[in-house]
């Protein structure tokens, strides 16, 4: 919190949804914070994958392919639902790992199984079928209050989308993006929205 609090983060990106992210890898110009961040990105993996072996992942094969710090104010945040992974057979293999930095709501998940949701994953272009998308509404999604130093982890092929702040404080979160290091690095960017996004 400290760090994500700081002066030194100069560059946070506005991103749909109303919500801020900044990209943990940059340096930094402070030396002492440099340290600090480098610290805390290395602290931070070893949770997640020790979260990840908790939950019957076998992380030795998965690489910190992302690590970005989430910044949201009051009334923002709010995500259409989506994939983190575009390409079904990478989501497959592919993990998102969040870290509550401040007491907020979690990020919303489907009370369905992914067997149900299947069919909402499509390739390519192709959209879902119109029965398929009646499982990914907000209604069947859920959310619940969490604490600072609280995780999620979900396999990329899990949609879920952000919900929007309703605290008066800001909200921050680390997001890491665990990949096969046999895949070439995600573009976190690039995500799946099944219902189409407001351009």
């Amino acid at each position: 919190m400290q760090l994500a609090q700081s002066d030194e983060l100069k560059d946070w990106q506005e991103k749909r949804g109303g919500f801020w992210q900044h990209d943990t890898h940059q340096s930094l110009v402070c030396s002492f914070l440099d340290e600090q961040r480098v610290r805390l990105l290395h602290g931070s993996e070893r949770i997640g994958r020790q979260l990840l072996h908790s939950l019957g992942v076998d992380s030795t094969s998965l690489r910190l392919a992302a690590t970005k710090l989430l910044r949201t104010s009051k009334g923002e945040g709010q995500q259409e639902i989506h994939y983190d992974i575009p390409v079904y057979d990478e989501a497959a293999r592919c993990y998102t790992v969040l870290m509550y930095l401040t007491p907020t709501l979690s990020t919303a998940v489907p009370l369905l199984s992914q067997e149900q949701l299947r069919g909402c994953f499509t390739d390519g272009e192709k959209r879902p079928s119109p029965a398929a998308l009646q499982f990914l509404t907000r209604d069947k999604f859920d959310s619940t209050r969490v604490d600072a130093g609280d995780m999620l982890a979900l396999r990329c092929t899990t949609a879920h989308y952000g919900v929007a702040n309703p605290d008066d404080s800001q909200r921050y979160v680390l997001f890491m993006l665990f990949s096969p290091s046999s895949l070439a690095k995600p573009d976190t960017e690039a995500q799946r929205y099944p219902h189409g996004v407001v351009r």
